[in-house]
């Protein structure tokens, strides 16, 4: 069994942004962003998510729809494909 140290920083970032009104009900979009560097600082991996639509009876509330989509996404798409990578090095 070998066991390999691995030393990385990430950063983060997600933001939303406020649609249209619609029948009462409010729509937002969110963005998420990920770059992960390696000891040396070197960006090794970034991948991003845009323009997932939430809605809610405020543009609060369908920011945080859009959030929670925004995060099974990343849980869905990007954390495997991120585990995958980091396992390879």
């Amino acid at each position: 069994l070998e066991f390999r140290r691995v030393l990385f920083r990430s950063n983060i970032e997600a933001n939303t942004r406020k649609g249209t009104i619609m029948n009462g009900l409010y729509s937002a979009f969110a963005n998420l962003s990920i770059s992960v560097f390696d000891k040396n600082h070197v960006e090794i991996f970034s991948d991003r998510i845009n323009n997932i639509n939430g809605v809610g009876l405020s543009f609060e509330a369908a920011g945080q729809n859009a959030l929670g989509e925004t995060y099974s996404k990343f849980d869905e798409v990007i954390l495997p494909e991120l585990m995958k990578y980091l396992k390879e090095k």
